[in-house]
């Protein structure tokens, strides 16, 4: 009976350790995964700026000299 009792313990002590483990796991990988998301998404902004920038000089070749909205012909 005590050696029942004491493996019963042990292996209680052991997923709790292993649950305490993956949940701290679980934990950093999601920070990670977040952090990746939101630099993911600023990368994108930064890109779709870009592009926008790009597409307004292709318009706009003298985009300095004159505003912006202004179409060159």
């Amino acid at each position: 009976m005590q050696s029942s009792r004491c493996w019963w313990r042990w292996t209680i002590w052991r997923w709790t350790v292993l649950e305490h483990i993956l949940t701290r796991r679980w934990t950093v990988l999601g920070q990670l995964c977040c952090g990746l998301f939101e630099w993911l998404q600023h990368s994108k902004a930064l890109v779709d700026d870009l592009e926008f920038s790009l597409r307004e000089q292709r318009l706009c070749p003298g985009w300095k000299k004159q505003q912006p909205w202004t179409p060159v012909d």
